[in-house]
């Protein structure tokens, strides 16, 4: 192999794969360099840069038609950085010689070397480079490869993962025992801490609190009023015992007056702005890949998949379709009252200050009742408020499958359980054995936790095992 094509593939292999696995950051959160950024953005820039270059009779051959759509040969001198921003641990380049440029030192190690003979040691460090980018080329493809025949990559071969794996390939099977009809494949899964991040508080706290914190402002006497004098003031400990109903209260007061078209916009651009507070990131870039995995592995299988969530609804709305691949109309989720208006000869329905629904504990499957209309056979939650669910999906006649994710991992997310006072995770733990509920450890059963670079979710079918299935379109991840 051609050291320009090991390099170019190495990038992507090293950028999306070794780079994330191999170097978490703080709490976990891997950070990876996504492959589409880097050559999109970055090799781009860098052909401007190194323009010059590309008229010098010291090339390289042309890149993969793939990375070089417009076949033009880049040097040394312009991948050399690639290869450094790439982070892969290689040994540094002396850079700051001035009788020496960046290109000499991979001549050695490159059939299209330019010069005469390199130092040892420049030999020995373009060695390092290609054995390094070699490694992540091979570890790239066999993990693509992997892919391609794992319909959860994220996850781990467990307990959990063979017990979905089953479970699907059963209620799909035409013909099988366990065969389900597509009308009645319905999964509904919870949304804090199930799907995204939910430490230090629920989403809808940092959400309500940017809002009251703007409202204080043209109204000063909330800074007396409890609950939100608690809230402006960060007292954590007032804060946790109103509970997820008390940030919802809140929420609903200062976004009263609104329309659901401001509301949207309103929360779509906090989303889009709005850091997590100690992992520094956007909210909806915490969501967890595994649950997106299974999101898509489910969708191709012909279920229709619900979000039930005491969280705003409208909230959820604003990015479920984007982030879940769930649309608005399968959202449910707690909502506050609202008023008819005309407004400038269009009708508009205003937000009032008054809850109208909290969707938590026992209302979770009152709700799925209500508008749903059919008992779900597959259901996901993480704390004693989705046992409710999670038993009524449980109890049903036929197969079905109601699973529990336990956050055990304090390394890559959060550790909590019993003590997490807004929506503890005790009674459903300690009772899943009894009632059949399958608990998915994130330590021990995911692989990964974010997405950080990594392609799409793109989910095959479920393997094939005996009859065929009623929907034989395979969709197989692609790794870029």
């Amino acid at each position: 192999m051609r050291f320009a094509d090991v390099v170019a593939a190495g990038i992507a292999g090293a950028a999306t794969f070794q780079n994330a696995i191999a170097n978490p950051t703080e709490r976990g959160v891997h950070r990876s360099i996504p492959f589409d950024q880097l050559i999109q953005g970055e090799v781009l820039g860098l052909r401007e840069e190194f323009r010059e270059d590309f008229s010098s009779s010291r090339q390289l051959s042309p890149w993969p038609s793939c990375l070089n759509p417009r076949d033009e040969p880049i040097s040394l001198s312009g991948l050399d950085p690639i290869v450094r921003n790439c982070r892969l641990g290689m040994l540094q380049t002396d850079h700051e010689s001035a009788d020496r440029g960046p290109m000499q030192c991979f001549t050695a190690a490159s059939p299209e070397g330019t010069s005469g003979a390199c130092r040892a040691q420049d030999r020995f460090r373009a060695d390092c480079v290609l054995d390094r980018l070699h490694s992540a080329y091979e570890a790239a493809c066999e993990e693509r490869s992997r892919m391609a025949h794992d319909p959860l990559p994220s996850w781990n071969d467990c307990a959990a993962k063979s017990t979905i794996i089953d479970f699907v390939a059963r209620v799909t099977r035409a013909g099988g025992p366990d065969y389900v009809r597509p009308a009645e494949r319905i999964a509904t899964f919870d949304n804090d801490g199930t799907l995204w991040c939910e430490q230090p508080m629920q989403v809808q706290f940092f959400f309500g609190l940017a809002r009251l914190e703007q409202f204080a402002m043209q109204v000063p006497d909330l800074r007396q009023r409890q609950p939100f004098k608690a809230f402006l003031e960060h007292d954590i400990r007032t804060i946790r015992k109103l509970g997820k109903a008390g940030f919802f209260e809140v929420a609903a007061t200062t976004h009263a007056g609104m329309t659901e078209e401001d509301f949207d916009r309103h929360a779509r651009n906090w989303l889009a702005s709005t850091p997590h507070p100690q992992l520094g990131r956007p909210f909806t870039e915490l969501t967890y890949r595994p649950q997106k995995e299974l999101l898509s592995f489910l969708r191709v299988n012909g279920f229709k998949a619900f979000i039930v969530s005491s969280g705003d609804i409208d909230l959820i709305r604003a990015f479920a379709e984007e982030i879940y691949g769930v649309p608005r109309e399968q959202v449910i989720g707690s909502s506050v009252k609202s008023r008819f208006e005309v407004r400038d000869e269009r009708v508009v329905l205003a937000k009032l200050a008054a809850i109208h629904n909290f969707v938590d504990q026992e209302v979770k499957p009152q709700n799925i009742a209500l508008h749903i209309g059919r008992r779900p056979i597959f259901a996901f939650g993480n704390s004693d408020a989705d046992l409710p669910m999670l038993r009524y999906a449980r109890t049903g006649p036929g197969p079905r499958l109601a699973l529990l994710i336990h956050h055990d991992d304090a390394d890559r997310e959060f550790a909590y359980d019993r003590r997490f006072k807004v929506s503890p995770l005790s009674k459903a733990l300690d009772k899943a054995g009894d009632y059949g509920i399958t608990i998915v450890s994130m330590k021990r059963d995911w692989r990964i936790v974010f997405d950080d670079g990594f392609p799409p979710v793109e989910a095959p079918l479920a393997p094939e095992a005996g009859a065929p299935l009623d929907k034989p379109t395979r969709r197989l991840p692609e790794i870029h």
